[in-house]
């Protein structure tokens, strides 16, 4: 919820797909809630296509292979077998290289030890760009807590941040992310769209309706290079998928 609010005040168009928690929904967000990783990974796949995708839900690996339709009675003869089926793998799904695939998609690693040599496998396994692990020892308060510090792992390296509030990591981390999306389309055009304009993308005979990252090629507009960044996270008809915790487990 922290990482949606701090999409939404940078000024992007957020769709929020969120498990079971007590939170209540972030202001200015599409919020869509869900009980099951099938579920999240619906709705995540119907947000489709996206700038960002941030995969930060503890969905669980495993569910019970079938639901019974009544109370499954003790047994005096024998003990009961639990069978399970993986769940689907959300993060490796949104990441696999195509025309939806957002430009850049964010996964979260919650660890208890060898914590960013996991998070470096967990970014080559699921295909993301960048993974943000943190360790949820017990010990460290940070999972159900206020605060956490975590560790950026992209391809080109590992950061070591600070610690600091979740809200403070959140907006630090789309500040990253509207960047490296500056850097990535430097240089090309970016088509502004409204309500009015075809969601194929084709240009609106607007007065101003292109703008270069690298130059102000519209009459009478001027940005500088930290507006037009910030500016990246502001373009309609996309969204930003956010996911909290589901089922109440862990995905490794």
């Amino acid at each position: 919820h922290a990482l949606a609010r701090a999409a939404v005040a940078a000024g992007a168009r957020v769709t929020l797909v969120s498990g079971p928690v007590n939170l209540p929904a972030p202001e200015g967000v599409a919020t869509i809630k869900v009980e099951t990783a099938q579920e999240m990974l619906d709705a995540t796949l119907d947000a489709l296509p996206a700038d960002i995708a941030i995969c930060a839900a503890a969905v669980a690996d495993w569910r019970a292979s079938a639901e019974a339709a009544q109370k499954l009675k003790k047994n005096d003869k024998s003990d009961a077998t639990l069978v399970l089926a993986q769940n689907p793998d959300i993060l490796a799904t949104v990441a696999v290289r195509g025309p939806q695939r957002p430009e850049l998609v964010i996964g979260f690693a919650a660890e208890t030890e060898s914590v960013v040599d996991h998070a470096i496998k967990k970014r080559r396994a699921k295909g993301a760009d960048w993974i943000v692990a943190n360790d949820v020892s017990a010990a460290t308060g940070i999972m159900g807590g206020d605060r956490t510090q975590v560790h950026l792992v992209t391809g080109a390296g590992v950061e070591d941040w600070p610690a600091m509030s979740k809200d403070e990591m959140a907006a630090r981390l789309l500040a990253r992310a509207a960047e490296a999306l500056s850097s990535r389309l430097h240089g090309s055009v970016m088509v502004w769209k409204n309500a009015g304009a075809s969601k194929s993308g084709n240009p609106m005979s607007l007065a101003c309706r292109r703008w270069y990252l690298n130059d102000s090629s519209c009459p009478g507009v001027t940005r500088t290079m930290p507006e037009r960044l910030a500016d990246v996270a502001r373009i309609p008809e996309r969204a930003m998928t956010s996911r909290s915790r589901v089922n109440g487990a862990l995905n490794g």
